[in-house]
């Protein structure tokens, strides 16, 4: 993974901080799916390719990183620099999550295994919309959409639909069989004559081994 510079202070935007609100009902069902062993622990797809595909200083939010944020963990160990655990309600642990996560901007925002814990189309625009406000102006964040549970009982095509109005950028990642997996960013996609070089910004992401 190659380096990028360090990033310039950014004041976060005023939307950043605007952290989605959301009833006890909506928390409890999203934080009983706690993260365990498998699919949900070091097999997890969403980490594996972001450990394979961002550079090691860049700026990472984990967001809804689950009780014990083991992504986080995993990535810090590996050798990422600047990664941030976020969680909410009955989840949130003193000196694993950050209670500041949500008022910063990063360079890679990624969500395993939450989009399909979100109980209403309502709850899951929110928190895409929370994703989509915690990113730099040149940021991206890739999350899954698991196959089981789906609390809102959502299609995949009902997911990307929802991810298309309000990430003005938005592609498949995932290997074949995998499940849906996007990489989203807040800003539109470049023409090819106007895409910048691979050295500004964070880096275009590598295709998935």
């Amino acid at each position: 993974r190659d380096l990028i510079p360090p990033p310039t202070a950014a004041a976060p935007s005023p939307a950043a901080a605007d952290v989605p609100r959301y009833t006890p009902e909506e928390m409890d069902v999203a934080t009983k799916t706690a993260r365990g062993a498998g699919a949900v622990g070091g097999k997890a797809i969403v980490p594996l390719w972001i450990g394979d595909n961002v550079p090691a200083n860049a700026k990472i939010l984990d967001f809804g990183s689950g009780p014990t944020a083991q992504h986080t963990t995993r990535l810090r160990e590996s050798g990422f620099t600047d990664v941030t655990a976020h969680e909410f309600g009955a989840n949130i642990r003193e000196g694993i999550h950050s209670p500041d996560a949500l008022s910063q901007q990063y360079d890679v925002v990624f969500a395993s295994n939450v989009l399909n814990v979100q109980s209403s189309e309502g709850m899951l625009r929110r928190t895409l919309e929370s994703i989509r406000q915690a990113l730099k102006e040149d940021g991206y964040a890739v999350f899954n959409y698991p196959g089981s549970p789906r609390k809102a009982g959502l299609s995949n095509n009902e997911v990307q639909s929802i991810i298309e109005d309000i990430f003005p950028s938005a592609r498949r990642v995932e290997k074949k069989g995998q499940g849906p997996m996007w990489r989203v960013s807040g800003q539109s996609a470049p023409s090819p004559a106007a895409a910048p070089s691979p050295a500004a910004g964070v880096p275009e992401a590598g295709a998935v081994p």
